[in-house]
């Protein structure tokens, strides 16, 4: 909150939690986010049925391990190849979301991740962020490019 409150600045916050700082400067990531949410279409309820039908009722019923069956696979890779994305529903079991949750969150609160940054460096017009926070685990290299 104290970093939304500081004095002659602009800040963002989007419904999905995610802070956009310093738009007082550069407002441009918060015009390509609401350009990008003018655009967005939801989908009918026949059009999530459908995804229901046709890719998360077929995973739902290989629960057990089921990412060693090649039904799993061949549905999520007729997914990615029909829609580009693919969507897995309950990927990991309730206490493990929440581990990796309380995991992340401790990370943030040590301040143990970055500002995600864009790619440009000095040629780069406007801010250098995009709004979320990461850490590399298990990298040791100068740029995530490497």
């Amino acid at each position: 909150v104290a970093r939304m409150q500081q004095p002659a600045a602009a800040t963002a916050v989007l419904p999905n939690g995610a802070l956009i700082e310093d738009l007082q400067v550069d407002p441009g990531p918060l015009i390509r986010e609401l350009r990008y949410r003018t655009c967005l279409e939801h989908p009918s309820q026949a059009e999530k049925d459908l995804l229901e039908q046709q890719y998360l009722e077929p995973l739902r019923t290989l629960r057990e391990r089921w990412w060693w069956n090649p039904m799993a696979m061949s549905v999520l890779s007729r997914q990615l190849s029909e829609h580009g994305f693919v969507l897995i529903d309950d990927f990991l079991p309730a206490s493990q979301a929440s581990a990796l949750r309380a995991a992340n969150q401790g990370l943030y609160h040590a301040q143990g991740m970055q500002p995600g940054l864009t790619t440009g460096g000095p040629n780069r017009v406007g801010l250098p962020h995009r709004g979320d926070f990461l850490t590399w685990v298990g990298f040791n290299g100068e740029s995530e490019a490497e």
